[in-house]
């Protein structure tokens, strides 16, 4: 009986330990993607981790994120270019560079005025429509679920 007792204990701290490795991996997945971290935590201990990552892949990036990944490329980019040419390029940053910056600054400035609160707003969004699917998909199993 012990034994039986020791291994059902072993197996909920190994699903514990799942557990946490998944909420885990919902908040990297989160920022890597320009998401609210926390507001997706608490999403994932609300529902399962599995689904919020699952939401996560199909939602995709913000612009902002999205705008950054460019920027950094952009970077790069220039960087690689300057030294196949034989330029050395220290920190400082080129006129290319400096023009890039500055057009990516504009174009945020704008982006914030037409976007207002930002992706928190449509992380909240995504959340509302998805607790409704829940709560529609729960209301048809248990209307139907009896002839079945």
């Amino acid at each position: 009986m012990e034994a039986l007792l020791g291994g059902m204990v072993f197996l909920f701290l190994i699903g514990i330990a799942v557990y946490v490795i998944l909420l885990v991996a919902v908040v990297k997945s989160a920022k890597q993607k320009g998401r609210s971290s926390g507001l997706w935590f608490f999403l994932s201990i609300f529902f399962t981790p599995v689904f919020c990552l699952f939401i996560l892949k199909c939602i995709g990036m913000t612009d902002e994120k999205r705008r950054e990944l460019v920027v950094e490329e952009e970077k790069m980019r220039l960087k690689i270019n300057a030294e196949l040419q034989g330029i050395q390029i220290e920190d400082s940053k080129t006129i290319e560079e400096e023009e890039v910056l500055a057009k990516e600054e504009r174009e945020e400035r704008e982006k914030k005025k037409e976007k207002g609160a930002g992706s928190i707003i449509t992380d909240i969004l995504i959340i509302l429509v998805v607790i409704e699917f829940v709560i529609i998909i729960s209301v048809f199993y248990r209307c139907w679920g009896f002839l079945w």
